[in-house]
């Protein structure tokens, strides 16, 4: 090999690790280099809101955990450790701050919520109050998944109240989720299958990126009124010793810290709409479709299929209860975003393409109970009486991976790596 040739793939070598393009738990546990700090939920270095905001893996970025105004993770730094927790009712008119996820800084004063579309760019929510759209749209092969869109609270809850007011999507394989999420994956859940209208289900995983064995078992499902027809409210209330889990203000299961792998670390407040079917394994497909096949998009339309959101509410630990939207500090205006079809654009995640945001998106990011309980393994429905049943599908995955998105961006970036090394040589 000639001088040119080593000098040129030592470079390289040199440019890949402080590069690193992948990271995190998934990734056999790499680090991110200096140029690209930021290791995101997904496992993708990089140097925007989306890698060093809400999930940022801190133990996998670069520096690692670091408790000063230089950590690359946005929630390492001090002045965002200092107020994470923001409790207050959303109904998502313009007293409810919102913007995407590529324009918030890290600052929850800036924004209560952010929008995280994970599919190129479509025009995937409408925010209208107490009517808000989380679209599901359709794909013209089953071998692709439609196209949804999640929702995240900026702030974190470490233990406290939370709940939606909602109507989930209808069709057998759109699944609808309500969940909190710590950047640990710490994990505590509501969902809602297309193909199982008339149960909610109940899910907690444990620690997932630090080593936690993803258990399927912990599932269990509960009667509701048609939930594709009426509207419902759908709580957790979490503390150091429980979470109980509330249908309509009234608990229906209770899981005890003392049964051990119990989610305890602060954790953003979810709620997305995605395929569990199309594109996806079998076993998840079978848990969103109620049984074999794939999302009927001819139902829909051209449009999709969509889930209503009336109001969230988020009660910190120690809070009293909140009435409305939280007090806004002085210096701070409200995004211009309410009332709006918007077009999402997300860079690093699935789908390697970067679409320009529209004007309103820009413009945002630069204005600055008495009930019987049970164990975790013995729930019952204290509404009805009910036994509660495991969710866990024939092939013992009833929670589906489509929620944790990330591996096209993945092989878009070393795809790319490896096409400037075979260039050179």
């Amino acid at each position: 090999m000639s001088v040119v040739k080593k000098s040129l793939l030592a470079i390289l070598a040199a440019n890949l690790i402080s590069s690193q393009l992948n990271c995190g738990i998934n990734n056999a546990g790499a680090v991110c280099g200096t140029t690209s700090p930021c290791c995101s939920e997904y496992g993708v270095c990089g140097t925007t809101s989306l890698h060093c905001g809400g999930g940022c893996q801190s133990k996998y970025s670069s520096p690692a955990g670091l408790n000063s105004e230089n950590a690359a993770c946005f929630q390492d730094r001090p002045s965002v450790k200092s107020q994470k927790c923001k409790s207050g009712v959303y109904d998502f008119g313009p007293s409810t701050w919102i913007v995407n996820t590529e324009a918030w800084n890290g600052d929850v004063n800036q924004a209560d919520f952010t929008i995280d579309n994970y599919q190129n760019q479509t025009e995937n929510i409408e925010i209208v109050q107490g009517a808000t759209k989380m679209w599901l749209r359709p794909t013209s092969q089953t071998t692709v998944p439609g196209m949804g869109v999640r929702v995240s609270s900026t702030s974190y809850l470490n233990y406290g109240f939370f709940s939606v007011k909602l109507r989930g999507g209808s069709p057998p394989g759109m699944v609808t989720s309500f969940i909190s999420m710590s950047d640990v994956k710490d994990e505590i859940d509501w969902e809602f299958t297309g193909g199982d209208r008339l149960n909610g289900q109940t899910n907690i995983f444990y620690k997932i990126s630090e080593g936690g064995a993803i258990d399927y078992t912990n599932g269990a499902r509960f009667p509701v009124p048609d939930w594709s027809t009426t509207t419902s409210e759908y709580g957790v209330d979490w503390s150091e010793s429980k979470i109980d889990f509330l249908i309509n203000g009234q608990v229906v299961r209770t899981v005890l810290a003392s049964a051990g792998n119990f989610p305890n670390t602060p954790s953003r407040i979810q709620l997305a709409v995605w395929d569990g079917a199309d594109g996806q394994p079998e076993g998840t497909r079978n848990w969103a479709m109620g049984g074999p096949g794939f999302i009927d998009w001819t139902a829909g339309g051209s449009q999709g299929y969509y889930a209503t959101i009336e109001q969230i509410t988020i009660k910190c630990a120690g809070d009293t209860t909140p009435t409305g939207a939280p007090e806004r500090p002085a210096g701070y205006t409200a995004p211009t975003l309410n009332n709006k079809a918007m077009k999402i654009a997300v860079n690093g995640l699935a789908g390697s393409d970067y679409f320009k945001i529209g004007s309103a998106l820009n413009a945002a990011g630069n204005s600055s109970s008495s009930s019987t309980t049970t164990d975790s393994t013995d729930s019952t429905n204290t509404s009805t009486g009910s036994k509660a049943t495991n969710s866990t599908s024939k092939n013992g995955n009833s929670k589906s991976e489509g929620f944790k998105i990330g591996t096209l961006s993945n092989f878009a970036l070393f795809f790319g790596a490896t096409f400037f090394y075979c260039s050179i040589f």
